[in-house]
């Protein structure tokens, strides 16, 4: 935020301001240093006052979305968890793998066809 920046400034432009007011006066009587002053303690109040309520703000609307964030991430876990205890997740069977004859043979997909003739007839071509 760039408030309290605005009442340093304030700060550093009213005590520039009394310094330059002694400086041509020649002394540093009440009188000649309380108005600079004054004014650079009014430039830093209103630098607080608006930097107060912006932290406020601030920090209210980031605990908001830290709050929204966490029940989305709730959220997320108890759909994931209800998807997997209900089965949302598809499940394909595993491939029936034929039986091998020799030890260190690769396994095959058994597609339930016997011979030529039964291949011919669920439509394969030739």
């Amino acid at each position: 935020s760039v408030s309290p920046f605005v009442g340093l400034f304030g700060t550093v432009w009213g005590i520039m301001g009394a310094l330059t007011s002694i400086s041509k006066s020649g002394s540093a009587s009440l009188d000649v240093v309380a108005g600079p002053i004054g004014e650079a303690l009014i430039a830093t109040a209103v630098g607080i006052a608006v930097a107060v309520p912006a932290v406020i703000a601030y920090n209210f609307f980031i605990r908001r979305n830290k709050v929204a964030w966490a029940s989305l991430d709730d959220f997320a876990i108890d759909f994931v968890h209800l998807a997997l205890k209900t089965s949302f997740i598809i499940r394909r069977p595993a491939p029936k793998l034929a039986a091998s004859s020799r030890i260190g043979e690769v396994p095959v997909k058994d597609y339930g066809i016997k011979n030529n003739e039964e291949l011919h007839a669920k439509g394969a071509q030739a």
